[in-house]
């Protein structure tokens, strides 16, 4: 076990190379890209929708609730995924039993 998060670093570039602090970022990257398109969309819809001229500015609480729009659209994306990945989390099944159980 490790002592602390220098540690960490430390054991897995030893063990694994630079390469290792990297292992696993690639689907991240692929599964967040999608949901920070949604939200753009979804915030960019909400400014449209209260703007009465393009050349206007939004006020504060108008941009929370451009904001919030955004949050609508993305939701319905990142709910389900966030759950499935929680209760793998916490799984003590083999992989394959764990995601037959989340569903």
């Amino acid at each position: 076990m490790n002592s602390g998060a220098l540690d960490c670093i430390y054991t897995t570039v030893k063990k694994e190379g630079v390469r290792g602090l990297y292992r696993g970022l690639l689907s991240p990257l692929v599964g967040v890209t999608p949901v920070y398109a949604l939200y753009f969309l979804g915030y960019s819809t909400g400014k449209r929708l209260q703007l009465k001229n393009v050349d206007d500015h939004l006020s504060l609480p108008q941009h929370f609730m451009a904001g919030m729009v955004g949050g609508v659209y993305s939701t319905p994306v990142t709910a389900p995924v966030e759950r499935v990945k929680c209760v793998m989390q916490v799984c003590n099944m083999e992989y394959a039993e764990c995601v037959i159980a989340c569903s």
